[in-house]
C-alpha cells in the first residue's frame, strides 16, 4: 500500500518479482496490493496481467483483487474490460455483489461517457436483494 500512496506502481510489480527471486511466493494479499497500486495510476493492462498472474498461481480468487483490477480498468479507459471483470466475478461466485467493484464499473462507465451501461449496473443493483449491495 505504500507503494500505491506514493504512486509507485512499477515498484509495487517489482517487489512481487522479487519476492519470487527470494523464494517468497507472494499471497493474495501482496497481488491484490499491486493490482491497487496499478490502479492507482491507471495502468489497467498491468493490472489485468497480475490477477492473472495470481490466478495461474492458484491463489483464491478476491473480491478486493477484482474490484482493484476494475477500477485500474476505469481509470485508463477501458470501461468495457472492466464491465467483463464484473461479470466474470459473478461467473466466479466472487462476492455476489461487491459494492466496491459495482462501483468502480460505475465509474468506469461514467468515465466513457458511457451512461446506458452505468444505468444498467445501478438498475440491476436495485433490483437485486432488494437494492441493499454486498458490503466488501
Amino acid at each position: 500500500t505504500a507503494c500505491r500512496q506514493a504512486g509507485r506502481w512499477k515498484q509495487a510489480v517489482s517487489l512481487l518479482g522479487r519476492m519470487r527471486r527470494n523464494g517468497v511466493p507472494p499471497n493474495a494479499h501482496a497481488f491484490s496490493a499491486a493490482i491497487s497500486a496499478c490502479a492507482s495510476a491507471g495502468e489497467w493492462v498491468s493490472a489485468i496481467s497480475l490477477l492473472e498472474m495470481m490466478e495461474a498461481a492458484g491463489l483464491p480468487h478476491s473480491a478486493v483483487a477484482y474490484s482493484a483490477t476494475i477500477a485500474a480498468c476505469g481509470r485508463g479507459g477501458a470501461w468495457r474490460r472492466a464491465l467483463q471483470l464484473l461479470e466474470a466475478m459473478g461467473r466466479l461466485g466472487i462476492v455476489h455483489r461487491s459494492t466496491h467493484a459495482h462501483n468502480a464499473a460505475i465509474s468506469a462507465c461514467a468515465r466513457a461517457a458511457e451512461w446506458e451501461p452505468a444505468i444498467a449496473l445501478l438498475t440491476a443493483m436495485e433490483q437485486q436483494d432488494g437494492g441493499a449491495p454486498a458490503p466488501d
